[in-house]
């Protein structure tokens, strides 16, 4: 979310005059160029998904030829890009399967614990200076490992929604006598057995329904299925 915001920032100073980012980039202590890139890849990825058919060019340029950011921000497929547990469970779906179970014990102490063991937050990490973290702030999903002499740290994170998990994760299994959901042989999620069921029955129509718009046959029940997942994760 930090790059998001760094990104939005930029591009409403850009939007104002190149002169103005170029500022902006200065003040901030920001790599103009790297910036430049990163909207160039934007760009590329919304030709991307034109070209597949996940989105209308005409609806976004209104007209127009030019696919601006002024007119992707506009548009009501970036309706909800305002709201952070939707753009958290699109970052878990991008970033599965690194993912991480945090622990905090009475004393405040954190454990971290992925797959493969126990990794540590890193310093430069913005949720390495939190001091109690939410009981909704269990799963955590993180961009890169890297190992040192004694530890192996994570800095890029952000933490992710149960139901993203059973949605954008692996294989889902449901214990009924336990009330526990399994993502993935390790992933144990507190849930009763008929919500992790529904989820499951929703997560088989959701991959339906990516098939589906990429064949350019997704139908009026499909928007209102995207609609309703939404629903729940901003809940």
């Amino acid at each position: 979310m930090t790059f998001c915001n760094v990104w939005m920032a930029y591009s409403a100073a850009a939007e104002v005059s190149s002169s103005n980012g170029l500022k902006f980039c200065k003040e901030n202590f920001l790599n103009h160029v790297s910036l430049r890139e990163i909207a160039d890849a934007r760009r590329q990825y919304l030709d991307l998904l034109c070209s597949a058919g996940f989105l209308d060019r005409g609806s976004i340029c209104n007209g127009g030829r030019m696919m601006t950011d002024k007119k992707l921000k506009s548009s009501h497929f970036n309706k909800h890009a305002g709201k952070r547990e939707v753009v958290h469970s699109v970052i878990c779906a991008g970033l599965y399967p690194n993912v991480a179970e945090l622990q905090q014990g009475a004393n405040l102490d954190v454990s971290i614990y992925d797959k493969t063991g126990r990794i540590f937050l890193h310093s430069s990490s913005s949720n390495a200076r939190k001091k109690r973290f939410l009981s909704s702030e269990r799963w955590l999903i993180f961009h890169e490992k890297f190992s040192t002499q004694h530890r192996t740290s994570v800095s890029a994170t952000a933490f992710a929604h149960p139901f993203a998990l059973v949605l954008f994760g692996g294989t889902v299994v449901v214990k009924h006598t336990e009330r526990l959901v399994v993502v993935d042989d390790w992933i144990k999620l507190d849930m009763a057995a008929q919500t992790g069921v529904m989820m499951r029955e929703i997560r088989a129509k959701v991959d339906r329904t990516l098939q589906k718009k990429i064949e350019g046959s997704m139908d009026e029940a499909d928007s209102d299925l995207l609609e309703g997942i939404i629903q729940i994760l901003d809940g």
